[in-house]
């Protein structure tokens, strides 16, 4: 008599049909067993690169809002750098309005320090989780980068050729294992995405930081040139 058993789980239900007049194989067992713990290996992958891709695509937002923001304040910047004859050329007056503007051009630039202070912690902890992910890939057993041991993918080798010995249904279990990998195949096409996303985020990260560092030096030289000029006209 054929019984189906269903066990839940949260990446997919495993549902499997046996044969109630036969007693399970020893290699029947241990093969459904590591079948039952790669689903928790897989769904805790699933779980790290669904989490990963978030965090990663919330941190490309926020940096390109910054590049931006930044992009915006360098050309601020330069006006001012002009009006202030920093470089080259003869003093240009500074009337009050040009000095109200200027003050609201440096608590922006302070406003947009502080968030490039704020990002820095999530790409440190994106690269750390990125760091992670390349140790997992790089452990033995684990071939062409992928996050799960090869182990879980031939467990039933030994049990397919004797499918008239063993209890569990060969149908049921192929079409069930075969759910597995596809369900796998999509968290492995997140897990190593992320990895071209990450490297993508981090280089654009560091032109930011060089191009805001360069931003950052400008306006000092910016703000106590205005200063001196400031002080010249007894302001």
């Amino acid at each position: 008599m054929m019984k189906t058993v269903v066990k839940n789980h949260p990446l997919k239900d495993i549902i499997l049909e046996f044969d109630e007049s036969k007693k399970p194989l020893a290699i029947e067992t241990a093969a459904l067993e590591l079948y039952y713990e790669a689903h928790d290996v897989v769904y805790a992958i699933k779980q790290r690169a669904d989490q990963m891709r978030l965090d990663l695509l919330r941190g490309q937002t926020e940096v390109e809002e910054l590049y931006m923001e930044a992009l915006l304040l360098l050309q601020e910047l330069e006006i001012i750098e002009e009006s202030l004859n920093i470089s080259t050329g003869p003093e240009v007056e500074i009337d009050g309005e040009l000095t109200i503007e200027v003050t609201e051009f440096f608590f922006s630039v302070e406003k947009h320090n502080k968030k490039m202070q704020d990002i820095h912690g999530l790409i440190d902890d994106l690269s750390n989780r990125h760091n992670e992910s390349l140790d997992i890939v790089f452990q033995e057993g684990h071939d062409d980068y992928h996050p799960v041991h090869e182990k879980y993918f031939s467990l039933f080798d030994e049990v397919y050729p004797r499918y008239e010995e063993v209890s569990v249904n060969i149908v049921t279990l192929d079409e069930d294992e075969d759910y597995f990998k596809q369900i796998y195949g999509k968290v492995d096409d997140v897990f190593q995405d992320n990895f071209d996303i990450g490297t993508a985020l981090f280089e654009r990260y560091n032109q930011l930081y060089e191009f805001t560092k360069d931003l950052y030096q400008r306006t000092e030289r910016a703000s106590v040139a205005l200063n001196q000029f400031l002080k010249g006209k007894g302001l």
